[in-house]
């Protein structure tokens, strides 16, 4: 279950396909609501996204990461390269997190305001 939630890829996935498969479900139906919904999808991929530090570790890892200095090896153990490559997961996630926030904010509050203006245009 933790593995899904801090799967950077499924995350991202899920929060660009969610707006494309209701975009299309909209027209189809020309219900608006439905891509309005996209962006509570999108907002929680991506809240998930910008917590994935949090989501994978324990209340007792996060505070040792917090308070313990690590002075590392000469040659990092194998642990510590697994945390190395985690940690710059971390990051990744954390830089497609808030983009995710906000352009799902934006739809779920005007996504059938914004579609009903471009379905009009054209």
């Amino acid at each position: 279950m933790w593995n899904l939630l801090t799967n950077i890829k499924l995350l991202i996935f899920i929060g660009i396909s969610s707006p494309v498969i209701l975009i299309i479900i909209s027209i189809i139906t020309r219900e608006w609501h439905w891509f309005q919904r996209s962006g509570a999808i999108i907002v929680i991929a991506g809240a998930l996204l910008s917590s994935r530090k949090i989501i994978r570790k324990s209340k007792a890892e996060l505070f040792k990461d917090e308070t313990v200095m690590n002075m590392g090896h000469f040659v990092p153990t194998e642990k510590e390269k697994k945390e190395e490559k985690q940690i710059e997961k971390d990051i990744k996630a954390f830089k497609w997190g808030p983009w995710f926030l906000m352009f799902g904010t934006i739809i779920w509050a005007f996504g059938d305001l914004i579609i009903k203006m471009l379905v009009s245009v054209f």
